[in-house]
């Protein structure tokens, strides 16, 4: 009985195995027919393995690898760069690459002297102070690399202003006085408080009847909703006890007083001294000191 067991099992891994390998060949076959042209599509459309798939198109794109290596080493020797260094540099990259999968290794010391030659002739002067450089830094990056600066330079050059140029739209606004469409001109309206051109009278700030923020001055909000309130607030009992005192009085016979004569002193105008504390509403004596004139 055991015998027929392990060949169950031995038969349900072989089918599980031959599963995974059927969905990693399907994975294959649609990552290609989705990565080519409709052409190419058509072309392989009777293979049934993605192994098929890669062989069909090879054979048809490559060929024979000696006639393969044949052209793409006719294209590299007669390749010749434009202004654009950076893209020649790419593309004879690209043509080593190709030569090497088709059996021609292009060692680094001739990559040098093929890009010397393909550049254009306004680099021609380049290559002297290149040739004087040390040898062990004449390599493919560092030729590069002083090859892409100095297409920097040359395009600066070309260029001294700045390309990041930006350009606005820019709408004539429209005066409200001017003539509409069928009307005659309009005469300007003034402010008859102020005799301003910017507003009117019910803008106008010296209009009493508008009604302001006692805090900030604006219209827009009343003044127990300002924004500056507690700032206001604060600074009020401030104010309060820093009162300031200014009094002048003439030099004459009826304003000359005896020692030990009291004079108060009002706060709120600029000459008020007064002896005599019956005519007062109300006082607060203080023990500031004074200084005024005479």
């Amino acid at each position: 009985m055991e015998i027929p067991t392990r060949l169950n099992a031995a038969c349900a891994l072989e089918a599980l195995e031959s599963s995974d390998d059927l969905k990693k060949d399907a994975k294959a076959q649609k990552a290609i027919a989705t990565t080519i042209s409709k052409r190419n599509q058509q072309i392989i459309m009777s293979c049934n393995s993605a192994n098929a798939m890669y062989r069909k198109l090879c054979d048809l794109y490559e060929g024979d690898t000696e006639a393969l290596k044949g052209e793409l080493l006719k294209e590299y020797f007669n390749f010749r760069m434009t202004t654009d260094i950076a893209k020649g540099i790419a593309d004879l990259e690209n043509l080593k690459i190709r030569l090497k999968n088709a059996g021609h290794e292009i060692e680094d010391a001739e990559m040098v002297q093929r890009i010397l030659s393909a550049l254009p002739e306004t680099y021609q002067y380049f290559i002297p102070s290149w040739q004087s450089a040390p040898k062990d830094e004449r390599t493919v990056s560092h030729l590069t690399t002083r090859l892409m600066a100095l297409e920097r330079s040359n395009k600066q050059r070309e260029n001294p202003e700045n390309d990041d140029k930006v350009a606005f739209k820019t709408t004539k606004k429209k005066d409200g006085y001017k003539n509409r469409k069928g009307e005659k001109n309009l005469p300007r309206l003034k402010c008859h408080l102020c005799e301003s051109e910017s507003h009117l009278v019910r803008t106008c700030p010296k209009n009493p009847n508008i009604k302001r923020c006692k805090y900030c001055k604006k219209q827009n909000h009343k003044s127990e909703h300002c924004y500056f309130r507690e700032r206001y607030e604060k600074r009020e009992p401030e104010k309060k006890e820093k009162i300031a005192y200014l009094s002048h009085t003439t030099n004459n016979d009826t304003n000359k007083c005896k020692t030990g004569v009291a004079f108060f002193v009002d706060s709120g105008l600029s000459h008020h001294m007064i002896n005599d504390a019956s005519l007062l509403s109300d006082f607060k004596k203080g023990h500031d000191v004074i200084q005024f004139l005479v």
